[in-house]
C-alpha cells in the first residue's frame, strides 16, 4: 500500500497523465486532496465539467484513494461503483476508502461520520453490540 503522505497525484496507481489533468483541473493537485475529498465527489466534480465520466474512471480514483490496482478493488465494491457510474442520479453510493464529513457532521476518532461504523477497505464495519 502507498504510505499517505503528500504525494503528486499522477504517481497513484490507476492514474495517467490524462486523468491527472482532469484531477488538476478539478483543484486535486496531489494524493492527499484527492483522499480528503475523497473518489465519488471527485469523479462528480469531473463528470459535471465533462471530463471523465465513465464507471473505469471512477474505478481507478477509488483505487487510488486505497493504494491499489483499481482491478485489485473488493468485488462488491467495483459493482456498487460500476452502477452509480451508470445511474449516477439514482444508484446509492457505496462506502469507499473515504468518509468525507456532510455538513454538520463531524468524523470520530477513527476517521468515521457514521456512529459506530469504521470504513475499512471501502467496507462499513460495525462493531457488534453486546447486551450489558
Amino acid at each position: 500500500m502507498i504510505p499517505k503522505t503528500t504525494q503528486r497525484v499522477d504517481a497513484l496507481p490507476n492514474i495517467g497523465p490524462k486523468l491527472a489533468d482532469a484531477l488538476r483541473q478539478v483543484g486535486v493537485p496531489d494524493a492527499e486532496t484527492l483522499r480528503s475529498r475523497g473518489s465519488i465527489p471527485v469523479w462528480r466534480q469531473m463528470r459535471a465539467r465533462g471530463l471523465f465520466d465513465c464507471a473505469m474512471s471512477l474505478q481507478a480514483l477509488e483505487g487510488a484513494v486505497q493504494g491499489m490496482r483499481w482491478h485489485d478493488l473488493d468485488r462488491e465494491l467495483r459493482a456498487a461503483l460500476v452502477a452509480l457510474a451508470v445511474d449516477p442520479d439514482n444508484a446509492p453510493e457505496p462506502a469507499t476508502g473515504t468518509a468525507p464529513a456532510r455538513p454538520g457532521q463531524e468524523p470520530d476518532a477513527e476517521g468515521s461520520t457514521r456512529p459506530g461504523h469504521v470504513e475499512r477497505g471501502g467496507l462499513a464495519v460495525v462493531p457488534d453490540q453486546q447486551a450489558g
